[in-house]
């Protein structure tokens, strides 16, 4: 960690609960962001969340009143937590029905897409790191195992369906894809925006709309994701 923060890390982030504990005990979260701290970076702490979660969020929090006395640098989320792919043999996780990714006040673009690269154990580049994001390979921008990080990224061709769930979010997608199909069904059940971009992703029809019909949104998303891009380059600038 003290390398990563001497080349330029700024923050790191833990993920923590039930499903985390089996292998990594909750204390190794706490020491990890007492060293971050120490190191002068912001920690950002993922509390796994589902309706038969046992975890005890309390055993994290009470030691992180220590942390906190450090300074405001540390944020604790809980986030509904679902299986890395859909398959058999994948536990079932239930959440309550407002978490429902469809309801009017969940629908939202997806902020890790185009923002955030991971790079995988395979060494494979993926515009993404969401849960199911090693399930989709149209988030595979390339390998670096034989070539630089810019070079892949100089080398992935523009994607107008990356920057319309950059923009508007696979929900939003979906009901896009239902005008042209009135009778789509819609996986209501969803809890979280990326189960809906692997459905999406693995879904032929839905897939077919929107490569006939994407462009139809294109001057929309295009005019709305340079205005945002523009706003975030001017707050860096300003240092905000």
């Amino acid at each position: 960690m003290r390398s990563a923060a001497a080349s330029g890390l700024q923050t790191i982030g833990f993920s923590t609960g039930q499903m985390h504990e089996r292998f990594v005990p909750v204390e190794r979260i706490v020491h990890g962001a007492s060293a971050a701290f120490d190191l002068g970076l912001k920690v950002g702490i993922t509390i796994e969340d589902f309706r038969e979660t046992t975890f005890d969020s309390r055993r994290l929090t009470q030691h992180l009143d220590i942390v906190r006395r450090r300074g405001k640098r540390l944020s604790v989320t809980r986030r509904s937590w679902i299986p890395n792919a859909e398959g058999k043999g994948q536990a079932v996780l239930r959440h309550d029905a407002g978490r429902g990714r469809f309801r009017k006040n969940r629908i939202s673009g997806c902020s890790q897409i185009l923002d955030v690269i991971s790079v995988t154990p395979s060494l494979n580049l993926i515009a993404c790191c969401g849960y199911t994001m090693e399930s989709i390979p149209d988030l595979v921008l390339g390998s670096v195992a034989d070539r630089t990080l810019a070079e892949v990224l100089e080398g992935a061709p523009a994607d107008l369906l990356k920057i319309l769930i950059h923009v508007k979010g696979p929900e939003f997608m979906l009901q896009f894809v239902k005008r042209f199909v009135p009778d789509y069904k819609l996986p209501r059940s969803y809890v979280h925006q990326c189960q809906t971009c692997l459905h999406m992703h693995r879904d032929a029809v839905a897939m077919a709309v929107l490569r006939e019909h994407a462009h139809e949104l294109e001057t929309e998303v295009m005019a709305e994701f340079r205005r945002a891009r523009g706003l975030r380059d001017q707050a860096l600038t300003a240092g905000v």
